[in-house]
Parts: C-alpha cells; structure tokens; sequence
C-alpha cells in the first residue's frame, strides 16, 4: 500500500519492485493492522462498512427477539453493546 497524493501514485505503483528472497511484495488497496482496516486513502471506507454490517446484525437479532424483551432489557442491551464498540474502538486507535 503506498500512501501519496492521487496524481502521484500510479507513477510510484508503475515502478514499485520489492522482493524478500525470492518473493515478490505485492501492493494492496487495504491493509488490516490491530483490527483497523487502513485503505490508500486513509478513507476508512472499508473499516466503516465492516462496522456498519456488525450493527445491523446485532440489531437484527435484537428485532427478531423484541417480543420477548421488555423496554428496559432493549436500552440496556443497547447501552451495552455501544459501550463495547467504544472500548474497543478507543483501545485500537490508541495503539495505532
């Protein structure tokens, strides 16, 4: 992954050779590193759209019991599962 400005970078990816050995390093559009997904961008587009898809599924299941859950089970798991994301989402950017 080569972080540069959008004109530059096709002239650095067209020239860009590393080997280790006898293996070829190739170029990647992402890359995941302590469960941050990081694109060539630096757009975190990749990262959102991972988190996004967590989201609705933990809230799906939560629809598909609401029957069985009062009003205060509902905010509590709420509650519960943004104070998780936030924990680890503030642990991991501290370490990047």
């Amino acid at each position: 992954m080569i972080f540069a400005k959008k004109t530059v970078r096709p002239m650095i990816e067209s020239n860009f050779k590393i080997n280790i050995g006898n293996e070829n390093i190739s170029l990647v559009q992402s890359a995941k590193n302590l469960g941050l997904v990081i694109d060539q961008d630096l757009r975190f587009r990749e990262q959102v759209s991972q988190n996004v898809k967590r989201a609705y599924a933990s809230l799906r299941l939560l629809y598909l019991h609401k029957s069985y859950m009062t009003i205060a089970t509902k905010k509590n798991y709420v509650k519960v599962w943004f104070c998780r994301s936030s924990i680890i989402a503030h642990r991991y950017m501290d370490l990047v």
